[in-house]
């Protein structure tokens, strides 16, 4: 009987999922159950954000036609969320682990005792000096050089950005605007606040490039040399550089695709038990450094060699922090971890909105932050430099060469790019940092390039 239960219900779904394609997302059934546990505890125990709205809509609309079936359990005491299916019996169970200091980490064949044990780290705190200004201080919200006409104006772009188009939704939670280093704007929605750690998805692989950087200019990063994987000695892979993997073009077959056919992209940050392991089972498809290939992947490999010139999860924790972020008076970050240790650096920041401009604000400095050189110029012209194989791609960052990426743009625009339209978008020539955050499953609901548009408009305009 309890069999014959499972195959209506099986029945009932895949007839409600055939208008759109059959049965074809009953496959993506594990790795959605890995994310959503994943991402519901990040949302809750990292970030703050509201309980109901995480299950009942931001997390769980990853695959609407599966929403139904989640069973989603959470323990605030020990700080654990279990996701299951309701049709397989608990085939798919997936278990996420929230740890201090290192964030929510998928259950693998760990016992959970286990996986705590390997959170237990010596925390760094930095605490930002009181009563000084944004960024270097405490300071919150200064628009005092703004015109009040173009504060309105402003207000009134960033208001319409938070409103879910009729039918549809794009669940923005976050903006904040930065002109002439001043932090000009903000608004927050969804339970999260100025202080709340939010996850960047790809924009993360900023932080790919700024770790780098650090390296390089130590002299411990060489960016033509081979990355000496024992795996790829003697196969095609053997070439493959850093400076390969920071413009997407290792060759390696590899597709950006989260769910459905050949998802690589979901089943490395997700679905897989080791991702580094994951990468090197994909096969050599190109000639390293001859064709562009947008690969979390790629970034996964670059931070996983980035980890093994620093030590070990309590290493690379030391590093982050004191070589990067207390440099650049950020006190939010954190870098989720995956069960065997290693940063999940491509996808896994987390930090405020306030901090995540504080990030940009070291890009439009060219590196520089007060009287520090954080990241060398050298470093820089490298990083923002058009790719050999896709001139609006430096290294780990979206550059606007020829206005492709943002038409109303100016072109020395640079941009973090996260999924769910999560952007940060630095404009130095007119030192403006627009930070954007939300959880927008349809991408054709938010237009950033017109978004930031509007609001150079309402800056520059009589406010009208």
């Amino acid at each position: 009987m309890v069999l014959k239960n499972r195959v209506v219900a099986l029945l009932v779904l895949c007839g409600g999922l055939s208008v759109l394609s059959g049965c074809e997302y009953i496959d993506d059934i594990p790795v959605g159950a890995r994310y959503i546990a994943k991402n519901i505890c990040s949302g809750i125990f990292v970030s703050g954000y509201d309980e109901t709205l995480l299950v009942d809509d931001y997390v769980t609309s990853i695959v609407p036609p599966l929403k139904p079936i989640w069973n989603i359990s959470i323990d605030r005491d020990e700080g654990v969320v279990t996701v299951s299916d309701k049709i397989f019996n608990k085939t798919y169970e997936a278990v996420s682990v929230y740890r201090e200091g290192l964030g929510c980490v998928n259950q693998r064949n760990e016992s959970i005792e286990t996986l705590r044990g390997q959170g237990d780290i010596q925390l760094l705190t930095y605490e930002l000096p009181t009563g000084v200004s944004w960024p270097y201080g405490d300071g919150g919200v200064d628009d005092s050089l703004q015109p009040e006409a173009s504060l309105r104006a402003l207000s009134r772009v960033i208001d319409e950005e938070f409103i879910n188009p009729v039918g549809t939704v794009k669940h923005t939670t976050g903006v904040v605007v930065v002109k002439g280093g001043r932090l000009i704007a903000e608004q927050y929605a969804g339970g999260i606040s100025e202080n709340s750690p939010v996850k960047g998805f790809s924009m993360s692989k900023s932080v790919v490039n700024a770790l780098a950087g650090i390296l390089y200019d130590q002299g411990e990063l060489d960016l033509d040399a081979s990355l000496e994987i024992d795996e790829w000695q003697g196969t095609e892979s053997e070439g493959i550089t850093f400076r390969h993997l920071a413009q997407m073009s290792s060759g390696i077959r590899y597709l950006e695709r989260a769910i459905g056919d050949d998802n690589d992209q979901g089943r490395l940050l997700y679905g897989e038990l080791m991702p580094f392991d994951f990468m090197l089972t994909k096969p050599q498809a190109e000639v390293p450094g001859e064709v562009y290939n947008y690969s979390s992947g790629d970034s996964l490999l670059a931070a996983h060699s980035l980890q093994r010139k620093v030590g070990d999860a309590e290493s690379m924790y030391r590093f982050y922090q004191q070589a990067l972020f207390h440099n650049i008076d950020i006190t939010t970050a954190l870098i989720e971890h995956s069960g065997d240790g290693f940063a999940i650096a491509p996808e896994s920041l987390m930090l405020s909105l306030r901090d995540w401009a504080r990030l940009g604000l070291l890009y439009q400095n060219n590196g520089r932050w007060g009287d520090k050189q954080v990241l060398s110029e050298q470093w820089m012209d490298y990083s923002l430099s058009e790719g050999a194989t896709n001139p609006s791609y430096g290294a780990f960052l979206w550059l606007n060469t020829g206005q492709w990426f943002f038409n109303d743009l100016p072109e020395d625009t640079i941009a973090f790019v996260g999924a769910l339209e999560r952007y940060v978008v630095i404009i130095p020539s007119l030192e403006l940092i627009v930070v954007r955050v939300g959880f927008s499953h349809d991408r054709d609901e938010v237009d950033i390039n017109a978004f930031v548009k509007d609001i150079l408009v309402a800056l520059e305009g009589d406010g009208a």
